[in-house]
């Protein structure tokens, strides 16, 4: 458990940082809650920076945490060759942050995710992008069974009210109910910006608006 912890600037809980001449592997996590941690800029609860490979997350919960940046639980700072394993039974509840409420990727790989819940998080800051998970330049692997759900009922997120990606790649989407999601301007689940997604299986959009364009899905590029 880690809980109540706290840092001025990134990773109120846990940093991991190396660098391409020194990379760092990083065993898996099982049975761990990151709980009501705060970060004075990026990463809540879980900070990492270039050249570090995580393996698998497992029964691993997000909750309450906090970042005044990006990434209310995980943000991924410099992501050069930074590479995560697969997530089984992840949960994301109440993170706040001004974007990526609950991860912010800039650049970095994530294998598969199953069974992953995004539940009432929320963008604290007006105009950010990505109202649950940021991309940029990053890459996800499929995602098999979960939820996306915001806590916003109102436009703080300019662009991609769920899922925000932008120079990224997002694998097959099945069996994923986003609800209750909004944006300011575009993309009222998901934006997509030279981004590449794979298919959508049963997948459900409840409650998804936009200020401008793409009421649940705007995409421009690569598709």
């Amino acid at each position: 458990l880690f809980e109540n912890n706290e840092s001025s600037y990134a990773g109120g809980a846990i940093v991991f940082d190396s660098g391409d001449s020194s990379p760092l592997t990083v065993g898996k996590f099982k049975d761990i809650t990151f709980k009501d941690n705060k970060a004075g800029q990026n990463a809540g609860a879980l900070a990492v920076n270039g050249g570090v490979t995580l393996d698998a997350f497992e029964n691993v919960k997000f909750e309450g945490n906090t970042a005044n940046g990006a990434g209310g639980a995980i943000c991924v700072n410099d992501g050069r060759n930074t590479k995560f394993g697969n997530f089984t039974n992840v949960s994301f509840e109440n993170n706040e942050a001004a974007s990526g409420s609950a991860i912010s990727a800039m650049a970095g790989t994530f294998k598969d995710w199953k069974k992953v819940y995004f539940v009432d998080n929320k963008v604290t800051g007006n105009g950010g992008a990505g109202g649950v998970v940021s991309l940029n330049n990053a890459t996800v692997g499929n995602w098999d069974t979960g939820v996306m759900q915001s806590a916003d009922s109102d436009y703080r997120v300019s662009n991609g009210g769920g899922i925000y990606a932008g120079y990224s790649n997002f694998g097959n989407i099945s069996n994923v109910a986003f609800k209750n999601l909004h944006a300011g301007n575009q993309g009222g689940a998901i934006w997509s910006n030279e981004s590449t997604f794979g298919n959508l299986t049963n997948v459900s959009f409840e409650n998804i608006t936009a200020g401008s364009q793409g009421g649940v899905i705007w995409n421009n590029g690569s598709g």
